[in-house]
C-alpha cells in the first residue's frame, strides 16, 4: 500500500513538472508558475459539484 501511495505522489510531481514544461514552451513566460497557480481554483473535468462521476461497471 505505501509503495501505491509513493508511486501516485512521484508521477503527480512528474506530470506537474511536464504540464509547467508545456506551458513554459507555449506561453515563453519566466514565471509560468503564476497560470499555474491561477488554474489550481478550476476544478477538474471529471468532477460535477465536487462530487466523482460514477463509472457503470
Amino acid at each position: 500500500m505505501a509503495i501505491i501511495n509513493e508511486l501516485m505522489i512521484v508521477t503527480g510531481q512528474m506530470l506537474a513538472f511536464a504540464i509547467n514544461a508545456l506551458l513554459h514552451a507555449l506561453i515563453h513566460d519566466t514565471e509560468v508558475w503564476r497560470t499555474m497557480l491561477a488554474s489550481r481554483p478550476l476544478p477538474p473535468p471529471h468532477f460535477r459539484h465536487g462530487e466523482p462521476v460514477r463509472i457503470p461497471a
